[in-house]
């Protein structure tokens, strides 16, 4: 298989890998659950759906107007380090409020701990929706070659919606294990190595052709990703 093929490949179906194991489906899926931890059970739902929906919304339209802007490399940087932040403040809200931190049955640490919860989810919430929520898919139109296109697409969201399904169905499981500031501060974890992966191997695709960006992956070798990403994708 091309370099060219190859290397377009690999790096849609890592990107899809960073956006589902970030943590976003348990997040939403669990969002009700998250705020019922935080004593507002008479109203998890409504307050859940509003916060969850609207900040989607909301962070989605600004991601429309910044990924032309600032492009998609600062922008999965930008949004990835949010995501570091709050699935790390969401795991130290479930810490904090654990043994010997919070006596079992009390409710002052929880309420005390309230906005921190809330608090994180919406800036988890924007930061996915600014930049994880669409830039990929974005990212994978620009850069797998026109020919393997159709299958590289097929294989890229199929992989996906693999990745998903294990996040979603396993977080409970995986929550009893790891307790829930474990599963949170994984989620962090996994956000920082997002990072660290846009930044070494993710090149900026604003304002470039699609044959710019054939021609840069045809030549650039993962070794010399370090420097080439960076780049510019110049016309040769």
């Amino acid at each position: 298989m091309r370099r060219s093929t190859l290397r377009p490949l690999i790096l849609s179906i890592m990107i899809m890998f960073f956006q589902q194991f970030c943590g976003i489906n348990a997040v939403i899926f669990y969002a009700e659950d998250i705020f019922e931890e935080t004593k507002y059970k008479e109203n998890a739902a409504l307050i859940s759906s509003f916060a969850v929906g609207g900040t989607e919304v909301f962070g989605t339209l600004i991601g429309v107007i910044l990924t032309d802007i600032l492009g998609r490399k600062v922008l999965l940087v930008c949004g990835g380090l949010g995501m570091f932040l709050s699935s790390g403040a969401m795991g130290a809200f479930y810490f904090l409020n654990s043994e010997p931190y919070c006596h079992p049955g009390s409710a002052k640490c929880r309420e005390d701990l309230n906005p921190v919860a809330i608090a994180s989810i919406v800036l988890y919430i924007m930061s996915f929706s600014i930049a994880w929520g669409g830039i990929p898919w974005l990212f994978l139109s620009e850069i797998i070659p026109l020919r393997v296109r159709g299958a590289g697409m097929g294989l890229a969201g199929g992989a996906s919606w693999i990745f998903a399904a294990i996040v979603t169905g396993f977080f409970k499981e995986y929550q009893k294990v790891l307790e829930p500031w474990g599963a949170f501060w994984s989620f962090s974890l996994i956000c920082a190595l997002s990072v660290i992966f846009v930044i070494i191997f993710i090149p900026e695709t604003k304002g470039k052709s699609l044959e710019d960006i054939e021609n840069y992956f045809s030549r650039v070798t993962f070794e010399s990703s370090v420097h080439e990403s960076e780049l510019s994708i110049d016309h040769d």
